[in-house]
């Protein structure tokens, strides 16, 4: 489930599609170098998938090879900024592996990608007692108008990422409380972005 909630086929194909559109534009420069980081990626995902817990850098590691991916794919419409609390190290706590990225995605293909403009991405974490707290963050176009879109889609496509993400983390919490948790963000009575608060129970390393 976890490597499914990544490698789902919807974000394989947009990758090959870009690679396509770097090629026709005789863009070899872009082609090369976004093959090479979606290989990278891939390599990391399938060796992730495989392991119970991983760091928390190697977490932060990922996600930051996904949305440079994602720049790259959407040619920069966005920008990204990841924070990690100054009092914690991430190579002393562990997590369990992929449970992030799918939030990134939602944030980034929902959020920003319709967005007229530049967008802002922040992923940050911070402690709270044994979990950590995950904040991923957008300044898009906000949940109710992202919705709109995909109504109007031809291709309506239902991501399993965040059902399957979820799951996992109700069960790896152990504790009544929602792993999830979804704000709107508004300018006055305008939208102005979504933030998701997540919760994931840690381990010492």
């Amino acid at each position: 489930m976890a490597l499914r909630s990544v490698m789902n086929p919807h974000f394989i194909f947009n990758v090959l599609s870009s690679i396509q559109y770097f090629i026709t534009r005789n863009d070899e420069l872009n082609a090369i170098n976004y093959l090479t980081s979606f290989s990278k990626l891939m390599r990391t995902v399938l060796t992730r998938s495989v392991a119970d817990l991983v760091s928390l850098r190697e977490e932060l590691d990922l996600l930051h090879d996904y949305v440079h991916l994602e720049k790259l794919r959407f040619e920069k419409k966005f920008d990204v900024r990841i924070e990690c609390d100054k009092h914690i190290n991430p190579d002393e706590i562990s997590m369990p592996s992929l449970l992030i990225q799918p939030y990134v995605e939602n944030a980034i293909l929902h959020g920003l990608y319709n967005k007229e403009g530049e967008g802002h991405l922040l992923i940050s974490v911070s402690a709270d007692g044994e979990f950590l707290r995950f904040v991923i963050e957008d300044d898009g176009i906000g949940r109710k108008a992202a919705q709109a879109f995909r109504d109007k889609s031809k291709t309506k496509r239902q991501s399993m990422g965040t059902k399957l993400t979820e799951e996992r983390l109700i069960i790896l919490n152990g504790d009544s409380q929602p792993p999830v948790v979804y704000e709107d963000l508004y300018e006055g009575n305008e939208p102005a972005g979504t933030r998701a608060i997540i919760r994931v129970k840690t381990n010492p390393l």
